[in-house]
């Protein structure tokens, strides 16, 4: 077999018109020489010599990725593929099946398949055998992502919940409203509006297309489909066996178009986004919504980072034709810490203007995050919080209106080192409370989740 491939060589290095072509050469020295041509940009006289390695041992796995290296260089993007895949199903090892999926990658990069190349980065970094490896395909995959005008994000969960219907946590009720005794008298809550246990499922996909890129400025439209099912526990269904997961699932579109541009000199970029959402609950039409959103980012040399927006929105009650349009400000502050720690605030104000009560409110609100980034091998952590007023000068339960505040503590913790072709696991605890001067619309609940998202 040695003596056949070094006929081979000898037959490949002639044919490439090589100055030592009655040389004989060992296999790891073909290899190495092939190797050198590539680099050399001569891939036909490295093809030749890897198809004689091939002919010698068709399972070659050094031979097909200097075969596939060498077909992508002469611009066949086929046989790159071809035999990039066929040194991924012969490779014995992660390290071999890196280099594999990597060269794959490579010749629909250059073909402008950028879908195919970023699944086979993906498989590059599953079996990366070290995490250096694992970091060069994700920056390969980003630069694959910059090059694509087409995007995909998806992220999924499953969240237990003490209560999946926001039901109220009072046990019984008072109406300031109703005259006389009858608005001291506590009403007992019906089952149906009591908080009800379940899980529930959450899916999301964005789909977006960049319409133009330059060095200042880029312009993409966006599709992004979410669906919010549940599963009701046995003890719910029992309590209130009208409510069914179906009554309240939720479903959400939203088209958008962005543009993003940073004038020459600016510290950060600004932004303008318009977007239209349709929602259903319950399976039936519930809202459409057209949102208008303008934004300012200032990036600072010491990690820093300032951000301001501005959103006005209106949005119709598909039910009764009625509409309330809003107008919010946001202002938000990140930093970056010496040890890579990330601590946030921001500041929302906002007006909602509706002729039915309940509907219009002016907010103001508050949030606080600190991002402990990886706390131990393969574990990272998070938490956040905060807390928002509401104030509504109509509502149906009280003439002299309503006023919510509405608190948030969660917990989060990423698992990185459980990440599969880079979807990684999240694991959240969350708490949610509304404290309410109708108490109707008094809430709590706690949620354990498990999402699933992209880490790249």
């Amino acid at each position: 077999m040695r003596s056949y491939f070094a006929i081979a060589v000898m037959l490949a290095l002639s044919f490439a018109g090589s100055g030592w072509a009655q040389e004989r050469l060992s296999l790891p020295e073909a290899r190495r020489l092939a190797s050198g041509l590539i680099d050399q940009n001569q891939p036909a006289a490295a093809r030749e010599i890897a198809l004689g390695l091939l002919q010698a041992d068709p399972n070659d796995v050094d031979a097909l990725i200097l075969l596939s290296r060498a077909e992508r260089l002469m611009g066949n993007t086929d046989a790159a593929v071809d035999a990039g895949r066929a040194a991924w199903r012969a490779a014995q090892n992660d390290a071999e099946r890196f280099v594999a999926a990597s060269v794959v990658a490579q010749a629909h990069a250059r073909a402008e398949n950028y879908g195919r190349a970023q699944i086979w980065l993906r498989r590059a970094a599953q079996v990366a055998p070290t995490p250096d490896y694992a970091a060069l395909a994700t920056q390969d995959f980003q630069r694959v992502r910059q090059a694509n005008p087409w995007s995909v994000n998806l992220s999924f969960g499953a969240m237990p919940s003490n209560n999946v219907n926001n039901g109220n946590s009072n046990n019984t009720l008072t109406f300031a409203y109703l005259p006389g005794a009858l608005a001291n008298l506590r009403w007992e809550v019906p089952a149906d509006d009591r908080p009800l246990s379940g899980v529930a499922v959450t899916g999301q996909v964005q789909l977006s297309y960049r319409l133009a890129q330059s060095p200042q400025s880029k312009t993409a439209v966006s599709l992004t489909l979410f669906g919010q099912g549940y599963v009701l526990s046995d003890r719910a269904k029992r309590t209130a066996p009208d409510v069914t997961a179906r009554s309240l699932g939720y479903q959400q579109a939203t088209l958008g178009i962005a543009h993003t541009w940073a004038p020459e000199g600016s510290s950060g970029p600004y932004s303008i986004d318009l977007s239209f959402t349709r929602a259903f609950y319950g399976s039936n039409p519930y809202t459409g919504d057209v949102a208008l959103t303008f934004a300012r980012q200032w990036n600072r040399s010491d990690g820093q980072v300032f951000s301001a927006s501005f959103e006005a929105n209106q949005t119709t009650y598909l039910s009764d034709n009625s509409r309330a349009d809003g107008l919010s400000l946001r202002g938000a502050w990140q930093r970056t810490r010496a040890n890579d720690d990330v601590i946030g605030l921001s500041f929302s104000a906002s007006e909602v203007y509706a002729d039915r009560p309940d509907r219009g409110y002016t907010a103001f609100g508050a949030q606080a995050s600190y991002d402990f980034g990886e706390v131990a091998k393969g574990v990272e952590f998070a938490v956040s919080g905060s807390i928002e007023k509401r104030s509504y000068d109509l509502s149906s339960y009280d003439p002299a209106g309503r006023n919510d505040i509405r608190s948030t503590l969660q917990v989060s913790v990423g698992l990185p080192m459980a990440a599969f072709y880079g979807f990684e696991p999240v694991a959240t605890v969350s708490a949610d409370r509304t404290n309410s001067s109708v108490p109707y619309f008094e809430t709590e609940s706690v949620r354990m989740g498990l999402q699933i998202k992209s880490s790249f």
